[in-house]
């Protein structure tokens, strides 16, 4: 697939620190798009220094909504074939990018990165529960590659993404590709979107639970 039918999508949120770093590292010749959403610090003005494209939220929005919105003006703003998503915050290696894009080259919907190590204890036991039951090794990690065919049948059935679980079974539901990749990340430099570890851990178990009883029965454990 040529560069040009290939999207870059990183949400952020104050994120000075670290946005330069990651936007220099990305491969050259990938359309890239902020959603600065309604940093109080110079996120937006560092990455338009960087020569990407910013669309800002005029208030707080959260993570997902910024990903939704991101999506859908991608998709109605240009023709590509894939987004990759990946977070602004030194945690994801913006090298993997096109190691995960081959993958996708070789017919994958989806590519998700498996990542070695996990910031919470909720994040643990949701992957060993969603691996167990679905062969779904990190159901949470951010770093993805979506084509635009999948996201256009996920959004017309679904409103939000429950911390990016939801995709994963709805791909399975619809028996769309889905490859998994091992991957290093690095460690965070900022704060949790989530909060604080007790606040964070509690919204993962809650949101995984709800995604248990979506879609998809159990397919490792009950099929034959």
């Amino acid at each position: 697939m040529e560069h040009n039918r290939v999207a870059i999508l990183i949400p952020a949120f104050n994120e000075e620190h670290t946005i330069e770093t990651v936007l220099k590292i990305l491969p050259k010749g990938i359309s890239t798009y902020v959603i600065d959403d309604a940093s109080t610090d110079k996120t937006a003005v560092i990455a338009r220094k960087n020569q990407v494209i910013v669309l800002q939220n005029s208030s707080n929005q959260g993570y997902e909504k910024s990903l939704l919105f991101g999506f859908k003006y991608i998709m109605a703003n240009s023709n590509c074939d894939a987004i990759v998503i990946l977070d602004a915050d030194g945690e994801h290696d913006p090298e993997y990018v096109l190691e995960m894009l081959r993958y996708y080259n070789q017919g994958s919907d989806i590519v998700s990165g498996i990542r070695h190590r996990f910031n919470r204890i909720s994040e643990i036991h949701t992957a060993h529960v969603f691996n167990l039951l679905y062969g779904l090794r990190d159901p949470l990690c951010g770093m993805r590659v979506y084509s635009t065919r999948f996201l256009q049948d996920y959004l017309e059935n679904n409103q939000r993404l429950y911390l990016g679980i939801l995709p994963l079974k709805f791909a399975l539901k619809r028996e769309y590709s889905l490859k998994q990749v091992e991957m290093s990340v690095g460690k965070r430099k900022d704060q949790s979107r989530f909060g604080s570890k007790f606040k964070s851990n509690i919204k993962i178990y809650v949101i995984s639970l709800m995604c248990l009883f979506y879609y998809v029965r159990p397919l490792k454990l009950f099929d034959k």
